[in-house]
C-alpha cells in the first residue's frame, strides 16, 4: 500500500499533514505527491476542504514544531475535533510562495498566517457530522 492510498482511505474525515522539506531523508517530494494523490480522493468525495498538507516552511530543524503550522493546525482541530470553526483546506507544498500555487482544484488555500488569501470564509454553520464536514 502506498501513502496516497492510506491518505485516501482516511477521506472524507479531516486530515492535516505537516511536512518538512528541508530534511532530505523525510522524502518531501514523495510526501507532496502522496498528499496531492490523496487530495484527489477527497475531491472526488466532495470533501476537498477536509485535507490540508503543509510543507511550505522556512526552517529545516528536525523534530520541531514549525510556526507556519500553528494556524492551520488550530483550524483543523477546531473544525474536526471540536466541531467549530472552519478547516483550512490548503495544500502548501514546499516553496509554494503564494496560496494558489499548491491548491487542489476546488479547495480553499490559506496564507502563511492561516487566513484565507481572499478574505472569505466558509459558512461557520456548515454541517458537522461525527467529525466529518460535508
Amino acid at each position: 500500500m502506498d501513502t496516497h492510498q492510506i491518505l485516501g482511505m482516511i477521506a472524507p474525515r479531516g486530515l492535516f499533514v505537516m511536512d518538512n522539506p528541508h530534511i532530505d531523508w523525510l522524502g518531501a517530494r514523495s510526501g507532496s505527491v502522496a498528499a496531492l494523490g490523496g487530495a484527489q480522493v477527497y475531491q472526488a468525495l466532495g470533501a476537498q476542504d477536509n485535507i490540508s498538507y503543509w510543507a511550505d516552511v522556512q526552517d529545516g530543524t528536525h523534530c520541531a514544531a514549525r510556526p507556519e503550522w500553528r494556524a492551520p493546525l488550530r483550524q483543523s482541530i477546531e473544525a474536526f475535533l471540536h466541531g467549530t470553526g472552519e478547516a483550512p483546506g490548503a495544500l502548501r507544498p514546499a516553496g509554494a510562495g503564494s496560496a494558489a500555487d499548491g491548491t487542489c482544484a476546488g479547495s480553499r488555500s490559506a496564507g502563511a498566517d492561516g487566513e484565507q488569501g481572499d478574505g472569505t470564509r466558509v459558512d461557520a454553520g456548515s454541517p458537522v457530522h461525527r467529525g466529518v464536514r460535508r
